[in-house]
C-alpha cells in the first residue's frame, strides 16, 4: 500500500461481489450487442505483491486479461513491449518505488498509442491525485466499491 508494505492487501471478502458485478456488467453489454466477444485487458500497477496478486486474480475471475507490473518503471516496459493489444484500461497505485503512479500516468497520456486507455489512479490519499492525469481516482478504504463502479462505467 503506501510506500509498498507487504501484506495487507485488500480485503478477500468483497472478491465475489466484485467479480459478480463486473461478469454480468461485461455479460450485459455482449448480450445488448455493444461489445463484441473481446476479452477487456487491465495493466495492474502496484508495488505491494498481495494487492497485486488478489486484485489482478479478481479481474481474471471477472473476465478480464490481466498485466501485472510492481511499479511504474515495469509497467512502461510492459507497455512498449505490447505491440498489439493495448489495455482498455491502466489501474495503478500512487505510491511506488522507481516511478510513482502519477509519474506512469504523465507518461501515458504523453503518448498518443494510448489515448484511447482509460486510467485509473489508487491511493488512501486523494491528495496522491492532485496533477494527475487520471480518468478516476479510487480511495484505497474503498477500493472494491469505486473500483467496480469506475471500471463499469468505462466499459460503457
Amino acid at each position: 500500500m503506501m510506500g509498498g508494505g507487504e501484506g495487507a492487501g485488500p480485503p478477500t471478502d468483497w472478491s465475489g461481489a466484485m467479480t459478480f458485478a463486473l461478469r454480468c456488467r461485461l455479460v450485459a453489454l455482449q448480450t445488448a450487442g455493444k461489445e463484441t466477444v473481446r476479452t477487456r485487458s487491465v495493466l495492474l500497477v502496484d508495488d505491494d505483491t498481495v494487492t497485486r496478486e488478489r486484485l489482478g486474480a479478481i479481474l481474471e475471475r471477472a473476465g478480464f486479461q490481466v498485466h501485472l507490473a510492481a511499479d511504474g518503471y515495469d509497467a512502461l516496459v510492459l507497455l512498449r513491449g505490447l505491440t498489439s493489444s493495448i489495455p482498455d484500461v491502466v489501474i495503478t497505485d500512487a505510491q511506488m518505488p522507481n516511478l510513482d503512479g502519477v509519474a506512469l500516468l504523465r507518461q501515458i497520456r504523453s503518448n498518443p498509442r494510448f489515448e484511447a486507455t482509460r486510467t485509473i489512479l489508487m491511493s488512501s490519499d486523494r491528495a496522491a491525485a492532485r496533477g494527475a492525469l487520471c480518468d478516476a481516482f479510487v480511495a484505497k478504504q474503498r477500493l472494491q466499491t469505486e473500483l467496480t463502479e469506475a471500471l463499469i462505467r468505462f466499459l460503457g
